[in-house]
């Protein structure tokens, strides 16, 4: 689940400079998801690898990042 996330957050990503050029349209709000759902993926996966003893201390570094893009995202104002 995390390579599809990841594959899905990085086609938003490029797309991302076009999208919020954009104006306001009802469609806009569906737009943070992706990311999200890499962010949850991402922290749910540390958090399993963790329980067994086998933490993988790149993973810490991609959850922020993806935690933060997300956050920026959702708060985003769209262009008006």
């Amino acid at each position: 689940m995390l390579i599809a996330s990841t594959v899905l957050l990085n086609v938003v990503l490029c797309r991302l400079p076009m999208v919020l050029k954009l104006k306001f349209y009802p469609g806009y709000a569906a737009f943070p998801f992706p990311f999200v759902i890499a962010a949850i993926a991402a922290m749910l996966l540390m958090a399993c690898l963790n329980k067994p003893g086998m933490p993988q201390p790149w993973l810490k570094y991609l959850v922020v990042i993806e935690a933060i893009l997300a956050t920026v995202l959702a708060c985003y104002p769209p262009a008006r």
